[in-house]
């Protein structure tokens, strides 16, 4: 008979798994997402101011009529060519409430008033010294 070789068998290896270093995590920061500016109204323009020129000359008003617009204040440049006499502008309603007021001046002058808005419809001028001295303000 013939013998066989005979193989041991040997105990199968296992591998150690090697330990590696786990990498430590950095400190970055976390983008977040950032909400959406709030946007910022649009200023709206500012109306330029509208400027209208009265004469007081000969206890009268030239022009007797003006214009204005509605829901804006406005400019009268108000000149008196009476030399030595009062007068002034006062605007209004239709009832006769007075809306504005500009101050006397006396003589050879010129003043500008500042007439703060007014709303739409018909108003009265008149010179708080001279009862004769009368116009219209129409706004609109």
């Amino acid at each position: 008979m013939s013998a066989e070789p005979t193989t041991s068998a040997s105990p199968t290896q296992t591998a150690t798994p090697k330990l590696t270093a786990t990498p430590k995590p950095t400190l970055r920061p976390t983008p977040t997402t950032k909400p959406a500016p709030t946007p910022k109204p649009t200023p709206r323009p500012t109306p330029i101011a509208v400027i209208r020129a009265v004469e007081a000359k000969d206890f009268a008003f030239a022009p007797a009529s003006l214009s204005a617009p509605a829901g804006a204040p406005f400019k009268i440049v108000f000149s008196n060519a009476d030399a030595s006499i009062p007068h002034n502008i006062e605007i209004r309603t239709s009832d006769g409430v007075s809306r504005f007021k500009g101050t006397i001046i006396t003589g050879v002058a010129t003043i500008t008033y500042a007439v703060p808005a007014l709303a739409a419809g018909d108003y009265r001028l008149a010179c708080i010294v001279h009862s004769n001295m009368t116009g219209t303000l129409t706004v609109h």
